[in-house]
């Protein structure tokens, strides 16, 4: 029996790629780098610090940490960008009730906070699990490991919703079943 539904955040329940796009092409920007949209659809489902040295051949620490700070402080600016995924949400209302539902992003926390708190999701979810709560990203799965065990839930009393491929490879090397939400497109 399916106990817990989880579900990853941008791409899946808001799709939040053109604001990300936005803030992450301004952060460059300031630091010299320009980001395309082609190089930037390749990093859908990567954290920063793995996709920033790949597309913008940086390796300084400083760089990349400004980078990453500028980006969330731009990224409220651009929310207004994203769109809610209304059936899913609308799925997770009528679910709840007898369903741990959990939230399993590879977002930093205060990127996931932007997100959720503009698109009035805060009381969707009884679990959250973000960058910050992991060692390894996705597609390793120890968020959703993270996620079970929070829950106190075994993996094939869950279904994961999931996007991107290393989101997909995360929930299935936990053992969880995987439900592919078809990606926005940027």
């Amino acid at each position: 029996m399916i106990r817990g539904l989880f579900f990853d955040l941008d791409g899946t329940l808001v799709n939040t790629h053109e604001a990300n796009f936005l803030a992450y092409k301004r952060a460059f920007a300031e630091n010299g780098i320009d980001l395309t949209r082609d190089a930037f659809k390749q990093t859908i489902g990567m954290q920063a610090r793995e996709f920033i040295p790949l597309i913008a051949d940086v390796t300084e620490e400083g760089v990349i940490s400004s980078i990453m700070l500028q980006k969330a402080t731009y990224y409220k600016e651009y929310m207004h960008m994203s769109e809610r995924n209304e059936p899913l949400i609308e799925f997770i209302q009528y679910t709840k009730v007898n369903h741990t539902i959990a939230l399993v992003t590879s977002a930093k926390r205060s990127n996931a906070t932007t997100v959720i708190n503009h698109h009035r999701l805060e009381d969707l979810f009884d679990i959250v699990v973000c960058a910050e709560d992991v060692k390894q990203p996705k597609p390793n799965p120890e968020a959703y490991l993270n996620a079970l065990a929070a829950a106190g839930l075994k993996a094939h009393e869950v279904v994961a919703f999931e996007d991107s491929d290393s989101g997909i490879k995360a929930a299935e090397s936990a053992g969880i079943s995987v439900i592919k939400i078809n990606d926005y497109t940027l």
